[in-house]
């Protein structure tokens, strides 16, 4: 898998869309983090399943590494289109990227992703072939202070691996 030993600063993935291979399904599945339980920085999570449209995401950060899923409603300056909760990485802040795994293979995926803080972030994609970050690296991108994520990867992506390094690792 790609080094991921930079600090994770980012409270990460708060819309995701994925699209289906023509083959299985035109189907586009929208995936949010509003209607699941927020844990403060509790560390409440190791693994997390949303499903729509047929298609099941799973966010995990591999092995025992916990997240969180924030209230972020009452932050200052926090974007109105990441709504009022999101991804967090802060309970367990090693240098361990998101892995998203899809139930079957994808060939879009666009997501929302970035920092309340004004340091310079890069955000990291690296799409697989299998899910869990695994098999053949499929595509990968890198992207200076982005809000958008990658619109296509090749066809039979089953899961991907994201994280954002800065400079510094703030708390929140």
């Amino acid at each position: 898998m790609a080094d991921h030993r930079s600090h994770l600063a980012c409270v990460l993935a708060v819309a995701l869309t994925a699209t289906l291979p023509a083959a299985a399904s035109a189907a586009t599945a929208t995936y949010n983090f509003e209607g699941v339980t927020t844990t403060g920085n509790t560390g409440g999570y190791t693994s997390l399943s949303l499903s729509d449209s047929g298609l099941t995401a799973t966010f995990s950060r591999g092995g025992t590494v916990r997240f969180d899923i924030r209230d972020i409603s009452s932050f200052t300056g926090a974007p109105a289109a990441f709504g009022a909760a999101t991804l967090s990485p802060f309970f367990d802040p090693q240098a361990a990227p998101f892995l998203l795994s899809f139930s079957q293979a994808v060939t879009g995926l666009t997501f929302q992703a970035g920092d309340f803080f004004a340091d310079s972030d890069v955000l990291n994609v690296v799409a697989y072939e299998n899910a869990d970050g695994t098999g053949a690296v499929v595509d990968s991108v890198r992207y200076r202070h982005a809000m958008q994520g990658p619109s296509a990867w090749p066809a039979g992506t089953r899961g991907c691996a994201i994280w954002m390094a800065t400079p510094r690792a703030p708390a929140l």
